[in-house]
């Protein structure tokens, strides 16, 4: 079986699309390391600060406008302790102002994906009938990356490790539909057969996913008067 994190054809052949995302990663990073921004974005509660557990070290980020233990953004940078070089970017949205962002992006710009996805059943629901419940939580991204080097950055510096992050497909999942994933699946015989999902790996899928992440830049409260 061949080194997991070893650059392959496929990886090549999606250099644009990593490209991409490395761009969209920076440019969300890039706005929340900024407190001048996200105020001028219309967010009154800013905090950023160590993110530290058993497994992994970062810093987390959370924007929200009055109510911050029930309505949020909540983004993760991290690093797994096990693995120097693997980085881990979570993010979440919560409470109702937020959701009701999230699905009036998802009606006005790709209502469509919820009628294809199941995770977002509870969203496709509330296109039908407003009064159905909406869900509690929406997901932003979701994934892991390499870094081209095992080198420990100290201190957390994440534009030089997102600098370096490895051109290299691992597992992403961004906001509406945009994802990609590597795994290995063993066989019936003992033998290991690699796999790599690309199918919604598409610089359509980062431009709906840039088109969000650049709403909730300018603040969610400008989308809803749109």
């Amino acid at each position: 079986m061949s080194d997991f994190k070893e650059i392959t054809d496929i990886d090549r052949k999606f250099a644009v699309e990593l490209m991409a995302e490395k761009a969209l990663y920076t440019k969300i990073v890039t706005f929340l390391e900024d407190k001048d921004a996200c105020k001028n974005a219309g967010y009154t509660f800013y905090k950023r600060y160590p993110f530290h557990n058993d497994y992994v070290t970062g810093r987390s980020y959370i924007l929200a406008y009055d109510n911050p233990k029930k309505e949020y953004l909540q983004f993760l940078f991290v690093r797994d302790y096990r693995y120097n070089d693997l980085y881990e970017l979570e993010s979440h949205i919560y409470g109702k102002k937020f959701v009701e962002f999230c699905v009036k992006f998802l009606k006005d710009n790709c209502a469509d994906v919820c009628q294809r996805q199941p995770r977002y059943k509870g969203f496709f629901e509330s296109f039908l009938d407003p009064k159905n419940k909406l869900p509690s939580n929406c997901y932003l991204t979701h994934s892991h990356f390499y870094t081209n080097s095992t080198e420990l950055v100290k201190p957390l510096d994440v534009f030089k490790i997102l600098n370096d992050m490895k051109p290299f497909i691992d597992y992403a999942n961004i906001f509406p539909c945009f994802h990609s994933h590597r795994y290995y699946d063993e066989q019936d015989d003992g033998s290991y057969k690699f796999n790599v999902e690309t199918d919604d790996m598409t610089m359509e899928n980062l431009a709906l996913s840039d088109k969000y992440i650049s709403a909730i830049m300018a603040g969610i409260d400008n989308y809803d008067r749109k």
